[in-house]
């Protein structure tokens, strides 16, 4: 996208803002809310428009720290042993004089018919050269030895740069009817980004969104859906660096409830959900199709008990062709909970179970199996004030791996105060913590960095390894609002965002999925309602 069409949209937006601006003086509040809303009988339109500025100084989810390894495959020196001084010296280069070498070693026994890397044995593993051990000569026929030294490498999964962002996004949202009863509502919004000093523009982003509420006599159908373009780089447990990522994202919930009397009602709820990547990542898309049926018993006004169980599938495709296919999997649920107004001040939900993974067409792969539970409840100590706490703990699939399962457990803790007597301030804080599990998936080949005993050092093999591994994501956020009007408001924001993981065999840390961690800062002003 040229440089010129997002200056554009971002002068014709602050031009808007100023314009809006001095009208303020001129008009009266009501005629500045028609123009962000128009009304014909049950048919409404309200344009959106919205623009930010946020500093990263991680754009790209980089590890604080790069991977030191040397490749055994490929000595850099030949080495001369002292065992005067038990030490070794070597030359940099054709030569030169021999100095101290305090590296890496190794004893290295070469077939004599053909000296190559890749028919070169080593006598010994890798060792330091400050360890000093004996080694044992060749005494096959037609074999020497000879000691190797070897240069240091550092692997970057990406560097940690800094960046401005910039976007604009205009968009339009419709409704037909009211949200109380019958309704159908829908948005539409397109995100234009540039990365002001690594020049970076992503294709325009798109975002949709529809709503429904139908309700007859004792039937009612609720619907949402979304479906988004994303262009953006990948961090987390899906991390690819300095990679841009184009992808669809999409969530399509339905549920139709009858009520069968007037304390109970039955009903029935379809989803589907999906990822796809439209980039040559190596990651799986995924999607998820689901249909439950419960039922509700309502004891009180105040608080509803439901019972409910449901089935799944998922279906994994590779984004590449280096990625071996991968086999759908299914689910098994079923939960208890209750919902309503537990007090006057404590509202929401509360349902647990349990849920059972397994992959119907690799038996040896077995069932996965946890305590399934979800938690949202809000806290309203004052008129003011609002405090949420919500947690899940539900299954799903790796999207790195076939055939490996996972457990996310996710917390998130959040208030919000509002200031003034006029409620045009509010400040805002949330804490989000998330758990992966993995399950245990053993590979009989695979790139690891085993380490070198007594150093901080590694080296690449190829080997049999396990993928097992936990993750752990925390989030922190604060944030300001003002608003001065009803379709008129303003935000700064500050993130801290914190990744680490834990492998069962060492030989992947920091190389499969490095840890980061990363700042953000963001001003954004939303016109619409």
């Amino acid at each position: 996208m040229p440089a010129m069409r997002f200056k554009g949209l971002v002068t014709a937006g602050a031009a808007l803002t100023s314009s809006l601006a001095c009208l303020g003086f001129e008009l009266e509040g009501y005629d500045l809310d028609k123009l962000f809303s128009y009304s014909w009988g049950e048919f409404r339109v309200r344009p959106q428009f919205a623009t930010s500025f946020s500093f990263n100084d991680n754009i790209f989810f980089a590890p604080s720290e790069s991977l030191e390894f040397i490749n055994q495959f490929d000595p850099a020196y030949l080495i001369n042993e002292v065992p005067a001084r038990s030490g070794y010296d070597f030359s940099p280069s054709q030569g030169s004089p021999l100095q101290p070498y305090t590296g890496v070693l190794q004893y290295q026994v070469y077939r004599n018919t053909n000296i190559t890397p890749t028919n070169r044995v080593a006598s010994s593993p890798l060792f330091l050269s400050n360890v000093f051990p004996p080694l044992e000569v060749p005494s096959a026929p037609g074999q020497f030895g000879a000691l190797f030294g070897f240069r240091t490498n550092s692997l970057q999964f990406s560097k940690r740069t800094a960046d401005v962002i910039g976007s604009v996004s205009p968009g339009v949202e419709l409704q037909y009817g009211s949200e109380e009863y019958n309704f159908i509502g829908g948005s539409y919004n397109v995100d234009i980004v540039r990365y002001i000093d690594q020049g970076i523009e992503p294709d325009p982003m798109h975002r949709f969104r529809l709503q429904q509420r139908v309700e007859r006599s004792r039937i009612r159908f609720d619907g949402n859906q979304s479906l988004g373009y994303v262009s953006s780089f990948l961090g987390g447990g899906a991390n690819q660096g300095g990679r841009l990522v184009d992808r669809w994202n999409g969530l399509m919930v339905g549920r139709v409830t009858y009520d069968s009397s007037a304390k109970t009602d039955i009903y029935s709820e379809m989803s589907y959900n999906f990822t796809e990547y439209k980039t040559s990542v190596p990651l799986y898309s995924i999607n998820t199709w689901q249909v439950g049926l419960g039922s509700t018993y309502k004891p009180t006004e105040r608080l509803f008990f439901f019972t409910e169980g449901h089935y799944s599938q998922t279906a994994s495709t590779p984004s590449v062709s280096t990625l071996a296919p991968a086999p759908y999997s299914q689910v098994y649920g079923g939960f208890f909970g209750v919902r309503g107004n537990f007090t006057e001040k404590i509202q929401g939900s509360i349902r647990g179970g349990y849920e059972i993974r397994e992959f119907p067409n690799v038996p040896a792969a077995g069932s996965f199996g946890i305590p399934a539970a979800e938690v949202s409840l809000t806290y309203l100590p004052r008129y003011s004030t609002q405090v949420t706490i919500s947690y899940s703990r539900r299954t799903s699939v790796a999207p790195q791996l076939a055939q490996q399962a996972a457990s996310f457990d996710a917390l998130v803790l959040g208030a919000r105060q509002v200031i003034g007597a006029s409620a045009k301030w509010m400040a805002s804080a949330e804490v989000r913590m998330s758990l992966g599990d993995f399950d245990s998936l053993v590979t009989p080949r695979a790139v690891v960095y085993d380490h070198i005993p007594g150093s901080n050092l590694r080296y690449p093999v190829v080997r049999a390894a396990d993928f097992q591994r936990s993750d752990n994501s925390m989030n922190y956020s604060l944030g300001l609002s003002y608003t001065p009007r009803p379709w008129l408001r303003a935000q700064l924001g500050y993130e801290y965002e914190s990744y680490s993981n834990k492998f069962t065999d060492a030989g992947f840390e920091n190389y499969f999925l490095p840890d980061y961690d990363a700042h953000r800062v963001t001003f954004t002003v939303q016109l619409g309602y």
